[in-house]
């Protein structure tokens, strides 16, 4: 049976998006960062060398996410014990949902991470388009991809959910979707306890908005995640008769403020890739959205007092520090360029070996 011309003409056209897809920086990116940290995790970081470990994927808080989506929260937390209550029920919910389609829970979570990525790399192409020149937007997704506290984007970590929705949520606002924008926010407040701070940026950028279009309302954009984090609240409460417990729960972990980084290298590690992030943002402090300043402000600071550990992660998954360092990379000769995309893949690297071989906390 031979095509009409209309058939032959959608199947071209669909040939060439598809084209575009694979070529795009957001499938390049992905898949070359997914290649580097899995074979840093899986092989290079195998217990059982060189045999694939998919193990080292789902460690650390990892391991945690897996047993909650196979045995639940457990009975309420004792103080000073570790325990399943810090984590937030979304990235243990879809593994125990997959495990249910027949998938391991190791594959499941590893899967999750990875696609969750994907979907936070077109978030940061779709919003980096509209506020910096197209090169930069393009190194802003390899920056998201390459920087070594990406790590966790390929790990059985819930990171890739929160940054895909803190950045589908700006960039969906900023595209006069609201509900959709509060849908997004959702994703990232179920993922994380500190998805809050996604809140109250977007809360910002609504009073911004509504300067040049009243008809965004803060209801639509914050009302889906106010509504779970009450229900979340009331099923702690039930449970362990503390609504907060993902905070008190957590004191049972050992933390080191900024003061305390400079005598844990562990730690140390976490302020640099931070610091890193955080100056090109600084330098252009001036040009940023309100709101941007905020998430980051938040984002960041707190953990200065509180815990330093994981600010390396907690940076890259703040869509406008990678923006300003996709500007500062596109400002500098093209050598330069790829120099700085190498060191990333290099520190990448580095960083997965220091998770696996050396008992860094990611």
């Amino acid at each position: 049976m031979t095509m009409t011309e209309g058939e032959r003409t959608h199947a071209g056209h669909a040939t060439a998006v598809a084209r575009r897809a694979l070529t795009s920086p957001v499938f390049l990116a992905w898949i070359v960062s997914r290649a580097i940290s899995t074979v840093v995790l899986m092989v290079l970081g195998s217990r059982t060398p060189p045999h694939p470990d998919i193990t080292r994927m789902v460690t650390w808080d990892g391991n945690w996410y897996q047993a909650i989506a196979h045995t639940g929260y457990g009975p309420p937390p004792r103080a000073g014990q570790w325990s399943a209550w810090p984590f937030f029920p979304l990235f243990p919910g879809i593994t125990r949902l997959l495990h249910a389609l027949g998938s391991p829970y190791s594959l499941a979570m590893v899967v999750i991470a990875n696609a969750a990525t994907l979907v936070a790399l077109a978030g940061v192409w779709r919003i980096a388009k509209r506020h910096v020149s197209p090169t930069a937007a393009t190194y802003a997704v390899w920056i998201t991809a390459l920087f070594p506290g990406a790590l966790t984007f390929t790990m059985g970590y819930p990171d890739s959910l929160f940054l895909a929705g803190s950045v589908w949520a700006f960039a969906l606002l900023e595209e006069r979707k609201p509900l959709a924008a509060g849908l997004a926010a959702l994703v990232a407040t179920a993922a994380r306890p500190n998805g809050f701070v996604i809140l109250i940026a977007l809360a910002v950028a609504v009073l911004v908005s509504r300067r040049r279009d009243p008809r965004v309302t803060l209801i639509e954009v914050v009302g889906p995640s106010m509504t779970f984090l009450i229900g979340w609240c009331a099923v702690l409460w039930y449970h362990t008769g503390d609504p907060f417990v993902f905070l008190s729960a957590k004191s049972a972990w050992t933390e080191f403020t900024i003061i305390e980084a400079p005598g844990h290298p562990d730690a140390l590690v976490h302020v640099v890739m931070a610091v890193v992030l955080v100056i090109p943002f600084v330098r252009r402090i001036r040009r940023q959205p309100p709101a941007w300043i905020v998430l980051v402000a938040l984002s960041l600071v707190p953990s200065l007092l509180l815990g330093v550990v994981g600010l390396g992660r907690y940076a890259v998954q703040c869509f406008p520090l990678a923006l300003s360092a996709g500007e500062a990379v596109e400002a500098v000769h093209p050598r330069v360029r790829q120099l700085v995309l190498t060191l990333m893949a290099a520190g990448l690297v580095a960083f997965g070996l220091l998770v696996t071989r050396a008992s860094y906390v990611p």
